[in-house]
């Protein structure tokens, strides 16, 4: 039984994480139409354009962290 790390293809990893990112952009732009009181302090911003890309940036980096995290563990245990 070794100790080392197990490896991963990166290409799988990749394709995790921009599900994730995918998957987060998409939650956070229904989150925004479907909440009233979320869209309503966005557009009371004195720049909302700026507002709704860190909202959106900030969740999809979230999740695609979460999802490449998720994706690395089951990639790992899939090899062993």
């Amino acid at each position: 039984m070794s100790n080392r790390a197990p490896s991963v293809p990166i290409g799988e990893l990749a394709c995790h994480t921009l599900v994730g990112a995918g998957l987060g952009t998409f939650l956070a732009l229904f989150v925004i139409v479907s909440n009233a009181s979320i869209f309503d302090v966005i557009t009371s911003n004195p720049s909302p354009r700026l507002a709704v890309l860190v909202f959106v940036g900030v969740l999809a980096l979230m999740i695609a962290i979460g999802s490449a995290i998720t994706g690395f563990i089951f990639c790992a245990t899939e090899r062993n």
